[in-house]
Parts: C-alpha cells; structure tokens; sequence
C-alpha cells in the first residue's frame, strides 16, 4: 500500500496504519531541496511521532550527521544508520591502501560474510565459549560477538525493571536499578571472553562460512 503525504505528520501516519506496524524504517527525505540539516530534522521529527503513536514497533532510521545520533537514542530508536559517517569511514579506509574495502565488501555478501542469527534456546544463560562451540561444530559460522537487548526497547525495558527489583538486598536492588537505566538496545559486545554469559534476547553475530548457504539451519 501507497501513501502519499508528509511522513513527519500523524495524519499521513495514521492513513498508513502505522499503529499497527511492527517495522519501520525511516530514509532521508531527499524529495526537496532540503539542507543535510533539514533532512535529519524531519528524520528526527518522524521517529519521535512514530513512537508516539506506537512505542512497541520497531524503528529503524537513517541520518546523515552524527550530531542528530542523540535525539534518536533519547526517542529509543532502535537502530540508527550514519550512512554518510559510513561512506566516509569506507573512503578513508580504502585511501590507506590496506585492502579493507574488500574484507568489507565480503563481510556484506550475499552467499557468505557476517550475519545476526537467534541464540538456540539451550544456550540462553550459558557460558559464551559454549555457544562457539556448538556453531563451530554445526558448521554454521564462526562466531565473534553478541547483540544483546534485542527486539522491543520498551517490553525490554519493563521486564528488567520487573526483574530488578525482586532480589531481597535493597543495595543490590538499587544496583540493578542504575543497570536497566544504563542499559541500551542493540548493544553490541564483541570478542567477549569464554566465560561470558550469554543473556536472554541476545543474537549471536557469526561470520558465515564461504561454503554455506546463507540459509544454514543453527
């Protein structure tokens, strides 16, 4: 479905049933003659009108300057892309003459490369050493990471609130406290250590073996 209008306005919003979304994704506004500024403004805009009209769905935004990353993460964007800090990253380093535009180009292919896959069930709460070890022996990837808070930031967000307070130790409830205010969606923790334990809605991050299917069962 189709619909025409101004995306920063609840009206357009509502017509495209946005209350009802589970997935949104927010592009830079090239359609006028608009300032790189105005761009990430209206950007901005329409991420906060977004979680206004529904705080559960998944919101996935472009901006083309850094200095905007901070209004997004306090609406709780779920994902934020920097595609011109990007562009530039990837200039720089090809202008150093170390190859990595060709380890990036194979990190994003198709066949092979790094993708974000679900933890198995039998290894939520177990140590990360483990998780290798069973991708390894699948065959799937190789893992280097986790993601972890995944999915909505808000039911995330009240369970842990839930589950902070149920320890009998008012220190260590405060503790746990000052921990979900601190805590972010998508957080991402690379190489962690072997006894790094692997949390509830976290995603395994792996490097797809060339000779896989990108489809690979895990």
């Amino acid at each position: 479905m189709y619909v025409n209008g101004d995306f920063t306005e609840e009206e357009t919003l509502i017509r495209a049933n946005i209350e009802r979304a589970d997935k949104v994704l927010v592009l830079s506004d090239y359609s006028r003659d608009y300032s790189l500024m105005e761009m990430d403004s209206r950007t901005v805009l329409a991420v906060l009108v977004i979680k206004k009209l529904n705080r559960t769905c998944y919101v996935v935004a472009e901006l083309l300057d850094e200095k905007f990353k901070k209004h997004l993460e306090s609406e709780h964007c779920d994902e934020i892309i920097l595609s011109r800090h990007y562009e530039q990253k990837l200039l720089a380093s090809a202008s150093s003459g170390t190859g990595m535009s060709h380890v990036l180009n194979s990190m994003f292919g198709d066949r092979h490369g790094l993708s974000v896959v679900p933890v198995p069930k039998e290894f939520i709460m177990r140590p990360f050493e483990e998780l290798c070890a069973h991708f390894d022996r699948t065959g799937a990837g190789i893992v280097i990471g986790l993601l972890e808070n995944t999915g909505n930031y808000f039911l995330r967000k009240q369970e842990a609130l839930s589950e902070a307070q149920k320890n009998p130790d008012v220190t260590e409830v405060v503790n746990n406290l000052k921990r979900v205010k601190e805590m972010k969606s998508n957080q991402t923790v690379l190489a962690p250590e072997k006894k790094y334990t692997v949390k509830k809605y976290s995603r395994v991050i792996i490097v797809r073996h060339s000779a896989n299917d990108a489809g690979v069962s895990v």
